[in-house]
């Protein structure tokens, strides 16, 4: 599937009046779902959803910049643009200090105008952001590290 058939899925499901798609090619996972009736489409591939086909190898632990020991950290499940809020009108997911849980949004990933909701990995209480509002991220890259 070329990103070109991608994009007008996407324009046909974003004139659409459905509310959610899913679709399932090969080792691609492609799911749209609307943030609410009548708005943009907001969100996409969860990370766990991507299985790998076995021509294919599976990203290994891939070198990351930061020099954060291992521990409870959360890490972007893909490159693109961090965003810490669902725009810039509305208050942060999380901040230093807050608490989260297993699934919880912790921020978003913007690629290829495709909206990632980013999930906490496990529970804990936030005490560093170590990715800026608006940054690039890279895969793997530390964007939150939990007590």
């Amino acid at each position: 599937m070329e990103i070109q058939d991608l994009m007008e899925l996407w324009d046909r499901f974003d004139s659409s009046k459905a509310e959610e798609m899913e679709l399932d090619i090969k080792d691609v996972h492609f799911r749209l779902k609307r943030s609410a009736p009548g708005q943009s489409v907001a969100s996409a591939m969860p990370p766990a959803a991507y299985v790998p086909s076995e021509a294919s190898e599976a990203p290994s632990a891939l070198p990351v910049k930061n020099d954060i020991e291992e521990g409870k950290v959360i890490r972007s499940p893909l490159a693109g643009t961090f965003y810490r809020s669902s725009s810039p009108q509305e208050d942060a997911f999380v901040s230093v200090g807050s608490q989260v849980r297993k699934g919880d949004v912790i921020g978003i990933v913007e690629a290829m105008k495709l909206f990632n909701e980013v999930q906490a990995t496990e529970d804990g209480v936030v005490r560093e952001i170590t990715a800026e509002d608006g940054e690039l991220v890279e895969y793997n890259q530390i964007l939150i590290v939990l007590e």
